[in-house]
């Protein structure tokens, strides 16, 4: 254990690094565990959490993935990784689950102040001049997570919202602007994609830009499906996007035929125009053609570009709220 993090008291308590695949089944059934009790829609697989750790740049396997057991079973885990936002920022991100019948023991106290230790440690190890914070997404309904957190002087960063579109019918038309077009995407468009919402990031709090290798990566998942995306040019020039896509793990765990559209973004002179709308409004009539009944999106609370505002009028409902917590990181 890391000198200063002390453990609580419960019997045959053990924290270790991790050692494996023969870990990856019991990491899966203890995260999706918690997600059943913190309102998390989000199963994990096995094959999901290996195809992760087959392209970690930022996390050393061996030493930045905590798991805590007792009596030799699994009740806890906790990965740490960093990354750089669009500010210039290093993020070091982390999470940290224990099933809820150890919450409220001081467990989590201990995960947490475990993955401070070795963050500090990585920074050490890596000396950069930028801003250094850690950074947690935890759900609303997190509520030990969320009090050790604040305890431990985390500032609440922002809110994020959850909405839903509860069906996809009666979905309006919306047209472009003259010299805008929406054109099917091609494999050689998808480089072009992926710089143009990056650019956007510049304007979005603590976005991280989407990077070669997670681009790559993403590209093996079951969710690409770029005949679901809706982008706009102007001549040779991406001027905004749209992602559409479907994750049937989650749709099957939740027994729902849901759609997601997210990557919602607008060049900043092409903003005012209806462009994220016309865009949005293609999405959801592809995932209605594809067989969805509704779709989701998360955004900001306090978006600056009133994002919240049109996806209200398209017909999106808050259904909950994540939370973005955020603590200086100093060596």
């Amino acid at each position: 254990m890391k000198e200063g993090v002390k453990l609580p008291g419960i019997q045959n308590l053990k924290l270790r690094n991790y050692e494996g695949r023969s870990d990856l089944k019991n990491i899966v059934r203890v995260w999706n565990g918690c997600r059943e009790v913190d309102g998390s829609e989000s199963p994990l697989t096995i094959e999901e959490l290996e195809r992760e750790f087959e392209h970690l740049t930022s996390c050393n396997l061996k030493k930045d993935i905590l798991l805590v057991e007792k009596d030799n079973e699994l009740i806890g885990c906790s990965m740490l990784w960093w990354e750089d936002d669009s500010e210039g920022k290093r993020l070091f991100r982390y999470y940290a689950k224990i099933v809820p019948e150890f919450r409220g023991t001081g467990l989590t106290t201990s995960v947490v102040r475990w993955v401070e230790e070795r963050g500090k440690e990585i920074a050490k190890e890596n000396p950069v001049d930028k801003e250094k914070k850690f950074y947690i997404v935890i759900d609303q309904k997190e509520e030990d997570l969320r009090r050790v957190l604040e305890s431990e002087n985390y500032r609440l960063y922002r809110y994020g919202l959850k909405m839903k579109r509860p069906d996809l019918e009666n979905v309006p038309n919306c047209s472009l602007p003259d010299g805008i077009e929406i054109r099917a995407v091609e494999e050689e468009h998808l480089e072009k994609i992926r710089k143009a919402w990056n650019s956007v990031c510049r304007d979005l709090r603590s976005q991280v830009p989407i990077s070669k290798e997670d681009w790559e990566q993403w590209k093996k998942d079951g969710s690409f499906d770029p005949s679901l995306w809706s982008i706009c040019w102007k001549d040779d020039e991406v001027v905004g996007t749209c992602i559409g896509f479907i994750d049937k793990n989650e749709n099957r765990a939740n027994v729902v035929e849901r759609g997601h559209t997210e990557f919602i973004s607008t060049k900043k002179d092409w903003r005012g125009k209806g462009i994220a709308k016309a865009l949005l409004v293609d999405v959801l009539k592809k995932l209605k053609e594809a067989g969805m009944e509704e779709a989701v999106l998360g955004v900001d609370s306090e978006n600056p570009s009133g994002a919240v505002h049109l996806y209200r009028k398209m017909g999106f409902e808050e259904v909950g709220k994540v939370i973005f917590y955020e603590k200086a990181l100093k060596v």
